[in-house]
This record gives C-alpha cells, structure tokens and sequence, in this order.
C-alpha cells in the first residue's frame, strides 16, 4: 500500500498545470488581415503610415507563430493591423498639401478641394465628390428611384391637363 501512495504522489507531483489547453484559437482573421498586407509595397504610402503598418505586422507575425497565444491576444493583433491598414496615407509627390484618404480613395488638398478621380487601394479607378464614400449604393438607388418616380407623375400630369384641355 506504501508502494501505491508513494506512486500516486509521484504521480500528482509530475502533473503540470495548463490553461485552456485544449481551446482552440482562431486566426483565419489574423492571417485574412496578415496576406492583405503582402501586396502592399512601403514606397507607395507615408513613412509614418508604412513605419505604423510594419510594427503592427511584427506584433501579428509574432502573436501567429506563438503556438500559447490566446483568443484575445490574436483578436487585438487583427484589430492593431486593420486599424494600421485603414491608417496608410499614400505617398504623394508634395507631401505638404495633398494627401489621400485610404478609406475614401479619393485624394484632397488642406483647402478642401476634392481631385476628379483617384485609384483605390484595390486598383480600381472611382471619381470622388463632396460626399463621403461608404461603399454603399443604396442612397444613390435611393435617388434614382425618387428621379424616375417624379418624371413619371410629371407625365402623367401633363398628359392629364392637356386631355382636361382638350374637352
């Protein structure tokens, strides 16, 4: 009985605590974020933006590859690198008047004034105004469906006041 004791202790003393060892941690957001970097290039955007992405890619290379990194550390590192993304200031050649607008892909100078067209980030061409891009259609939809709607009452009116005429 000794023998099973003295065992069983040394059996509890060799056991090591873990935590959350069997949780699973999900990156697919990290890595979604890490590969949408790779194909930006530092001379393209402001060496404050560049310099802010390329310290929040270290922080999410590093938090990827450390097999212990919790939930919560890989969702801050996937928000430090979307935050440093939407941050990144094109480069332009008079770095004192002009700048772009990531987010919006349009480019302004200090006065205000918005510049005809613009490529985003994606590669694709857009042509800006004073009002802000969202990325959403549904007010121009909006719009355009008021347009139609008033053309046809203005028809229908014209067309009835001229028969109420004619009698």
């Amino acid at each position: 009985m000794d023998a099973a004791t003295a065992a069983l202790n040394s059996a509890i003393a060799g056991l090591v605590t873990t935590t959350a060892a069997t949780a699973t941690v999900n990156t697919d957001a990290l890595t979604a974020a890490i590969a949408a970097t790779e194909t930006l290039t530092g001379s393209s955007y402001t060496a404050d933006s560049w310099a802010a992405l390329e310290a929040a890619m270290q922080n999410a290379n590093a938090v990827l590859s450390d097999p212990d990194a919790t939930q919560d550390e890989v969702d801050e590192a996937t928000a430090a690198l979307i935050a440093a993304l939407d941050a990144l200031v094109a480069a332009t050649g008079d770095d004192e008047g002009d700048y772009t607008d990531s987010s919006s892909g349009s480019s302004s100078t200090k006065s205000g004034s918005s510049s005809s067209s613009s490529t985003t980030s994606s590669g694709s061409s857009s042509s800006s105004s004073s009002s802000p891009k969202t990325g959403d259609t549904f007010q121009l939809l909006l719009w355009v469906i008021l347009l139609a709607g008033s053309a046809i009452g203005l028809v229908i009116y014209f067309r009835r006041k001229r028969t109420d005429n004619a009698e």
